[in-house]
């Protein structure tokens, strides 16, 4: 499994380096306190590194559903497919925690296990829905749209269009804490894991 990892990884070498970049840009907004309070570092947390964990799991996948090689590939990932998504994830959740308890820290108050828990779940949820949509369709560039729109309409309504499910936390006023994003959180949770089992059926 680490053997895949480490090949997938020189292929994304560009990505990685841009979440990398990313990472760098959002310590330093929080450090120099480049938002005016903690929610809108947070909401420009979540719009940022949801999606683009999203696109991870695309470009690692991506040889394996949408290529001609497709069934050797089958053979080669069975009963891995899955624990590497688990992997990266763990491995892209770590650098999240760090920055929600950086969030705590430099603006206050602020419930960075409640941010990072949302976060999670968010991240959960987008990236097994764009799996599950990428095996379906085959096409990338129409799942990466279909991503763009969904999270381009959340901005322009801010998270009031009643005909779009809202995955994000968009409230600049009341601050993180359990009892503010519980129910979107439960949700998240659910439907990620519902996508998982969804996900890890198709490719086990």
């Amino acid at each position: 499994m680490l053997d895949i990892l480490k090949i997938k990884f020189k292929g994304l070498n560009l990505l990685l380096k841009l979440l990398a970049l990313f990472y760098i840009l959002e310590f330093s907004f929080i450090v120099l306190k480049i938002f005016d309070n903690a929610n809108t570092i947070f909401l420009f947390t979540q719009l940022i590194f949801v999606s683009l964990f999203g696109i991870l799991v695309l470009c690692l996948f991506y040889d394996l559903f949408a290529t001609k090689s497709s069934t050797f590939l089958y053979t080669f990932y069975r009963g891995k497919a899955y624990k590497v998504y688990l992997l990266c994830l763990g491995l892209y959740l770590m650098p999240l925690l760090m920055l929600c308890v950086l969030i705590s820290i430099c603006y206050e108050p602020f419930n960075s296990l409640a941010a990072f828990f949302l976060l999670s779940s968010q991240v959960l949820l987008f990236s097994t829905l764009s799996l599950i949509i990428f095996i379906l369709l085959s096409d990338m560039s129409i799942t990466i749209s279909l991503f763009i729109l969904y999270i381009s309409a959340e901005v322009a309504t801010f998270g009031e269009n009643n005909y779009l499910y809202h995955m994000f936390y968009m409230d600049l006023h009341q601050m993180v804490s359990f009892s503010n994003v519980s129910s979107t959180l439960v949700l998240n949770l659910i439907i990620g894991l519902l996508g998982y089992k969804v996900f890890k059926s198709i490719v086990a």
